[in-house]
């Protein structure tokens, strides 16, 4: 998989972001793979790669999507910072945040690069922006 490093470099930027995402709240692979401890031999940019805080139990909210043995799509989980007492419209500053940070990691990539059509989203932010749209 050709986008490893990056895959590993985006996990690593987002989960330093303390503005952003709360301390061991990144969960880029799924629970149950032995991987984090692989992908630091198979590249550099994977070395001292993040592992969530979980409880016992707990699975990871990181996903994987395979057809045909290839993957197709992945999906990177991590605790926000954000807190949902706050006005919808004080929440969207939050949700530009995010989005900046984000599209700027993004575009360090070259233009081939599959990685630079990431995009975010929660059930959050869908909630905020029907609030925002209700009050207009």
């Amino acid at each position: 998989f050709k986008e490893i490093g990056n895959l590993c470099r985006i996990c690593k930027a987002i989960a330093s972001n303390a503005e952003l995402v709360k301390p061991g709240g990144a969960q880029c692979l799924p629970s149950g793979y032995s991987v984090s401890s692989v992908l630091q031999m198979l590249h550099p940019e994977c070395k001292n790669f993040p592992e969530p805080n979980l409880l016992p139990g707990q699975l990871s909210h990181g996903m994987v999507g395979v057809k045909d043995g290839k993957v197709q799509w992945i999906s990177m989980a991590f605790e926000s910072t954000t807190y949902k007492g706050k006005s919808s419209f004080q929440t969207y500053s939050d949700y530009h945040k995010w989005e900046t940070f984000l599209q700027d990691l993004l575009q360090q990539f070259p233009e081939v690069s599959s990685l630079r059509r990431g995009f975010q989203t929660c059930e959050h932010w869908k909630q905020i922006f029907m609030e925002i749209i209700g009050e207009r």
